[in-house]
C-alpha cells in the first residue's frame, strides 16, 4: 500500500478498512486507509496490536501501553529493566479484556 514504506508488523483495523504500522526508523506508529493515502501518526512508540474495540497496544520507553479509541494512553506493564528485560510483543486476546505478551530476558530467551 502506497504510504507504508518502512513499515513493520502491519496490523489490520477491526473494520478491515485501515492499516496500523510502526516504523523502525523513528519508533512511531501510523494508520492509513487500506486503499492508500497519507499516513496519520497515532502514537510515538511501536504499535503491536489493534483490538476489536479499536484500542491499540504499543511499546514505548520499555513499557507496554494501551491507547483507547478515545482518550489518553494508560500503562499496562513494565518489565524489570534492572535485570535486562525488554518487551518482545503484545497482543489482545479475543474481546480485548486480556492481553498476552512476551518479555525478552538478558540472555535472549523469551518469557
Amino acid at each position: 500500500v502506497r504510504g507504508t514504506e518502512g513499515a513493520t508488523s502491519v496490523r489490520w483495523s477491526p473494520s478491515g478498512t485501515e492499516l496500523l504500522f510502526p516504523t523502525l526508523a523513528n519508533s512511531r506508529s501510523f494508520r492509513i486507509a487500506s486503499s492508500g493515502g497519507t499516513p496519520t501518526r497515532v502514537v510515538d512508540g511501536n504499535a503491536t496490536d489493534w483490538g476489536e474495540s479499536g484500542d491499540i497496544l504499543f511499546i514505548r520507553g520499555n513499557a507496554l501501553w494501551r491507547l483507547p479509541r478515545t482518550g489518553e494512553p494508560t500503562l499496562v506493564a513494565r518489565p524489570d529493566s534492572g535485570s535486562g528485560e525488554t518487551f518482545g510483543s503484545a497482543y489482545f486476546l479475543p474481546g480485548d479484556k486480556d492481553i498476552v505478551f512476551t518479555v525478552n530476558a538478558r540472555d535472549g530467551s523469551q518469557q
